[in-house]
C-alpha cells in the first residue's frame, strides 16, 4: 500500500462523511491532546531516568581489591578495583588469577567509587564495576572503557547438521553408551532432578561462582516447562529443563547426576542438548534458545555452545560490567590478552575485543585462525587491538593487508596504545 493511499485512508477515517464523522475542529483537538501526551510521556521517561541515576549514585555496593600474580609475567602482580556482588567478584578473581586474593574495602556509592578510584587506589591497574546498562549508556559510555554484558544469550537451530564435528561426536557417544531419553512433567521427577542432578552439578562445577536457581523458582516455572531426562543402562543420569515462552523454547537448567565426573566424561552434556534439539524439532520448533553464558570468548560453556552452532542474539540482562584500564603495564595488557570478551558498542550491538600477540600475526592464516577462534555469529565484528609500532609512516597498520578478503568486513584493527592511555 503506497504512502498516499495510507494518508487518504487516514483522512477518511478521521473526518469521514455524514453525521457520525468528526469535524476538523474536533479532530485537531484530539491531535493536540495526543501530542501533549507524547511530550508528557517523554519528560516522564527522562524524569524516571534521572531518578534511577540519582538512586544509583546513592545506592552503596560492595567494593573489593583483588590481587594476584599474572601467569607468564615474571614478578608481575596485578591489582584490580572491583565493585559488585561477591559472586561476581569470585568470578573475576578466578578469571584473572589462579590464586588471587580479595580484600573487602566496604560499601561505597557509585559517586564514592569515582573518588575512590582517583584518590585511594592509584596503584590499581584495572577497574571493574557492575552497572545498569541504561545508566552506563547515558552517563559513562565515553572514554577508554568497555561495557561487557552480565550474560549473553544465544540460539541454535534444532536441525544442526549431523555432519558437524560436535554433532558427530554427540551421536557417536549416544551409540557407544546407549543413551536414550524421555520427557516428563511429573512433579516428583522435577524434585529428583533438582536435588540429585542440578544442585550437585552446578555446585561442583562452579563452586563459589555458582548462580543457583532456587527450588521455589523451579517449581513456579514448572507449569510452562518440560523435563528432559537422559537415561543410561536404565538409570536417569542427566537432564535439562525446557521452558516454553510463547513461540520460543529455551534450555533453562542442566543437571548431571551427583555431578559425577565419570558421567561428564561420557559426553552426556552434549548428548542432553542433542536430545533437546531433537525433541523440539519433533514439536515443530526450528530454533531453540541456548540459555546464557558469560561474555568472555574463552569461556568453556560459550565455546561449547558455539561448537554446536549457537548464534548470539540481543538477549542479555539489564546489568553488565564496565571495565577500565587504569594503567599501561605488562600485567594489565596480559589480562586483556588472555581474556578476549564480548562488549556492547554505543549502538547497543555486540562486538568482540581481542588483544593478540602481534608476533603471531605474520600470515593470512594467522588472521583466519584468530577469526575462527574469536568470532561468534551474531557479533557485528571483532576488534583487534594492536600497538603503534605496527603502523607505517602514513599511520596505517601494515599487517591489515594480510586480512583475508572474505572476513575483512568482520575485522577492525584498533590502537591498543590509545586504549591503555591514562
Amino acid at each position: 500500500m503506497g504512502l498516499s493511499k495510507v494518508m487518504v485512508q487516514t483522512d477518511k477515517t478521521l473526518y469521514g462523511a455524514g453525521k457520525s464523522a468528526l469535524c476538523p475542529k474536533t479532530a485537531f483537538h484530539i491531535t493536540r491532546i495526543n501530542f501533549l501526551k507524547k511530550i508528557f510521556s517523554t519528560f516522564r521517561g527522562i524524569y524516571g531516568m534521572q531518578r534511577r541515576f540519582i538512586y544509583s549514585l546513592k545506592t552503596k555496593t560492595d567494593v573489593w581489591t583483588i590481587e594476584g600474580k599474572m601467569g607468564g609475567v615474571p614478578q608481575g602482580t596485578l591489582r584490580i578495583l572491583f565493585a559488585g556482588p561477591e559472586i561476581d567478584k569470585n568470578y573475576f578473581t578466578g578469571l584473572a588469577f589462579e590464586n588471587g586474593k580479595a580484600s573487602h574495602v566496604g560499601k561505597v556509592s557509585l559517586w564514592g567509587l569515582r573518588a575512590l578510584k582517583k584518590k585511594l587506589f592509584t596503584d590499581c591497574g584495572l577497574a571493574i564495576f557492575r552497572l545498569e546498562r541504561d545508566i552506563y549508556t547515558r552517563f559513562f559510555s565515553e572514554g577508554n572503557r568497555f561495557y561487557i554484558p552480565g550474560w549473553v544469550g544465544g540460539s541454535t537451530g534444532t536441525a544442526v547438521p549431523d555432519e558437524t564435528h560436535s554433532r558427530k561426536n554427540d551421536i557417536r557417544k549416544i551409540k557407544k553408551y546407549k543413551f536414550s531419553y524421555e520427557v516428563t512433567q511429573d512433579e516428583a521427577r522435577f524434585d529428583d532432578f533438582y536435588a540429585r542432578m542440578y544442585l550437585p552439578y552446578i555446585n561442583g562445577r562452579y563452586g563459589n561462582r555458582a548462580f543457583l536457581m532456587s527450588y521455589q523458582e523451579m517449581k513456579k516455572g514448572a507449569e510452562i516447562c518440560e523435563l528432559m531426562l537422559v537415561k543410561k543402562d536404565g538409570e536417569y543420569v542427566a537432564g535439562n529443563i525446557l521452558v516454553y515462552e510463547g513461540d520460543t523454547a529455551r534450555l533453562w537448567s542442566l543437571g548431571i547426576k551427583d555431578g559425577r565426573d565419570d558421567l561428564i566424561r561420557t559426553g552426556v552434556r552434549g548428548v542432553t542438548d542433542y536430545f533437546c534439539a531433537l525433541h523440539l524439532r519433533q514439536k515443530g520448533y526450528e530454533r531453540m534458545h541456548y540459555g546464557y553464558s558469560r561474555a568472555f570468548v574463552n569461556d568453556g560453556v560459550l565455546q561449547f555452545k558455539k561448537a554446536r552452532g549457537m548464534s548470539l542474539i540481543k538477549s542479555f540482562p539489564d546489568f553488565g560490567f564496565v571495565i577500565t584500564p587504569l594503567a599501561d603495564s605488562t600485567c594489565v595488557r596480559s589480562f586483556f590478552s588472555k581474556n578476549p570478551f564480548i562488549f556492547l558498542n554505543n549502538q547497543g550491538r555486540l562486538e568482540g575485543a581481542v588483544f593478540p600477540d602481534e608476533k603471531d600475526l605474520g600470515t593470512t592464516e594467522d588472521f583466519n585462525n584468530i577469526f575462527k577462534n574469536s568470532y561468534i555469529d551474531g557479533m557485528d565484528r571483532i576488534n583487534l587491538f594492536l600497538s603503534g609500532e605496527n603502523k607505517n609512516s602514513q599511520g596505517h597498520y601494515e599487517k591489515t593487508v594480510l586480512i583475508p578478503a572474505a572476513i575483512k568486513d568482520k575485522i577492525a584493527v584498533r590502537s591498543a596504545d590509545t586504549l591503555f592511555k591514562n
